[in-house]
């Protein structure tokens, strides 16, 4: 599979199972309180303390989490970091995704 980087907002971490999503299901209302623009994925993996691998329409995407600025693997606390994304994002989880921007170099990223 293709993999690309994209920035994007995490809005919500929504602990479902994900044989309760379905790419190919009829989409239905967003929770209470996400954006209807949002998208749901579903977390695959965990790159550091600030991405994150998804399942996204049907693509792995590796996610960079707006506004968050964590160590890079070598810094000092990369591993802690790392290891509360884990936590806080744990593989199957649903997230709701918004895109909201682009950078200098042209990623996406939150908006200045």
């Amino acid at each position: 599979m293709h993999r690309t980087v994209t920035t994007i907002v995490l809005l919500v971490i929504m602990s479902l199972t994900s044989a309760i999503w379905s790419p190919r299901a009829a989409r239905a209302e967003n929770p209470t309180g996400i954006p209807a623009a949002a998208e749901p994925a579903v977390v695959s993996g965990h790159i550091d303390g600030d991405k994150i691998r998804v399942d996204f329409k049907s693509n792995e995407e590796d996610v960079l989490l707006a506004g968050i600025d964590a160590p890079e693997p070598g810094e000092c606390y990369a591993e802690e970091a790392a290891k509360r994304v884990e936590e806080l994002a744990p593989k199957g989880t649903t997230v709701y995704l918004e895109l909201s921007g682009l950078d200098r170099d042209g990623s996406q990223t939150s908006p200045t």
